[in-house]
C-alpha cells in the first residue's frame, strides 16, 4: 500500500474513532475503542460522502473559459452599469469543487472605473444536500459564504455579508441558472433598508469555444 494511501485511510479511522465516541458520549455510554467492523462501516460512509455525485458531475460541465455581459448597480434608483468580463472554471479535488477565476472592471462614475478580480469555491455537499460557495474579491479581505438548493434548474445561495457598512452582517442571495452547457447566467441580491431584498447585479456567461 502506497504512503498516500496509508496516510488517508489512517486519517479516515481517527475521524471515524471520533465520531463514534462523540456518539458514544451522546448517547451517555461508556466510550470505547470501534470494533474492527464498526470502524469499516464508519470509514466506507465517509467516503461515499465524499464521493463525488450527479451534482458534481452537472457542476463539471461549467469547466473551461467564458466570457461575461455584466451588469450592476449600487441600489435600485440607479440606473444598470454594463461591464465584461472574463472568468475561467477548473476542475479541483477530484471533481468535487468548481474554482472560477473572475476578472472584469466595475465602473461606478467618472474617475471610479475599479478592476474586480474575484474568486469563486462552488460545491455540492454531501451531508447536507445543498450547493456551498465562496466567494472572495479584490474590494475586500474577507469571504462571503452562502448555500442552497437546486430547484427547477436554479440554485439560489443565501447568506450573510459582513463589512464596513453592515458589521453584524445582513443578508445576501446569489442565483445561478443554467441556459444550457454553453450559458448561464448569474443573479446577486443584496439587502438595502428600508426596501429589503433588492437585485443588484446580473452576470451573463456565454463559453468561449476554441
Amino acid at each position: 500500500m502506497n504512503q498516500p494511501l496509508t496516510l488517508g485511510l489512517a486519517a479516515l479511522t481517527l475521524v471515524g474513532a471520533t465520531a463514534f465516541a462523540t456518539y458514544s458520549i451522546a448517547q451517555q455510554e461508556p466510550a470505547g475503542a470501534p470494533t474492527l467492523a464498526q470502524q469499516q462501516e464508519m470509514m466506507m460512509a465517509m467516503m461515499q460522502a465524499g464521493t463525488p455525485g450527479k451534482e458534481h458531475e452537472e457542476l463539471m460541465k461549467s469547466a473551461g473559459d467564458w466570457s461575461v455581459k455584466s451588469k450592476y448597480r449600487m441600489s435600485p434608483d440607479q440606473p444598470w452599469t454594463e461591464g465584461t468580463a472574463t472568468a475561467k472554471m477548473s476542475k479541483a479535488l477530484g471533481g468535487r469543487f468548481v474554482v472560477q477565476k473572475y476578472s472584469g472592471k466595475m465602473n461606478f462614475g467618472p474617475g471610479m472605473e475599479m478592476t474586480l478580480d474575484g474568486l469563486q469555491i462552488l460545491g455540492f455537499n454531501n451531508l447536507t444536500k445543498e450547493y456551498e460557495a465562496y466567494w472572495f474579491d479584490s474590494m475586500s479581505t474577507w469571504c462571503v459564504f452562502s448555500s442552497g438548493k437546486e430547484e427547477d434548474g436554479v440554485i439560489s445561495l443565501k447568506g450573510t455579508i459582513y463589512d464596513a457598512i453592515s458589521p453584524q452582517g445582513r443578508p445576501t442571495r446569489f442565483t445561478q441558472r443554467k441556459v444550457d452547457d454553453d450559458r448561464f447566467v448569474g443573479e446577486a441580491f443584496d439587502t438595502i433598508p428600508p426596501l429589503g431584498e433588492v437585485k443588484v447585479m446580473e452576470l451573463e456567461y456565454t463559453r468561449v469555444k476554441s
